[in-house]
Formats: C-alpha cells, structure tokens, sequence
C-alpha cells in the first residue's frame, strides 16, 4: 500500500518513524515544512514537500516562503529574542 500524498501528524509521524510531539517541534525548527490548510479545522502536510525538506531542497508551497527562507527568518528571531543569559547564549 502506498503512502498517500497528504498527511496529518499520526500520518507525518509514521512517515518519518518519530513521535508525534516531535512534528510540530520539527516544523518550529525549520527542519519541516508548516502544514497545508485546507480549511480552518484541517490542516496536512504535503509528503513531498517533507521529502524535498530533508533532501535539502528549496520548496515553495502554495505561496509560503521556501524552508531555506523560514529557516534564516526563524533563526534571526531566535537571536533577537534569545536573553543574554540563556544556555543558547552560552554556547552549551
């Protein structure tokens, strides 16, 4: 049986063989794209924006900014918001 193409966190989850906390902590990362909403109650990742995430590609969907653009973004905010006295801050 073939994965479909659209999947919700057990699905996205499963795909990759880690829990499901661990999904959203992924995509807050940037490691994993955000997901598709499709209506205002359901959202799914598209599997092939996942798989093209972690080959290291640049993905584009439907209009988002791609993951190399929402990881430099998300690692800007981190350094502005981090405090001085934080483990980041530190180098631990």
């Amino acid at each position: 049986m073939s994965t479909p193409r659209y999947l919700d966190t057990r699905g996205v989850a499963d795909y990759l063989m880690i829990s499901r906390n661990m999904v959203p902590i992924l995509v807050q990362r940037g490691s994993l794209p955000p997901p598709v909403q499709l209506s205002a109650r359901l959202k799914r990742w598209d599997r092939e924006a996942i798989d093209a995430a972690l080959a290291g590609k640049k993905i584009n969907v439907q209009g988002r900014e791609t993951l190399d653009e929402a990881t430099r973004r998300m690692a800007n905010e981190l350094a502005k918001g981090r405090p001085n006295g934080s483990k980041a801050s530190r180098g631990r």
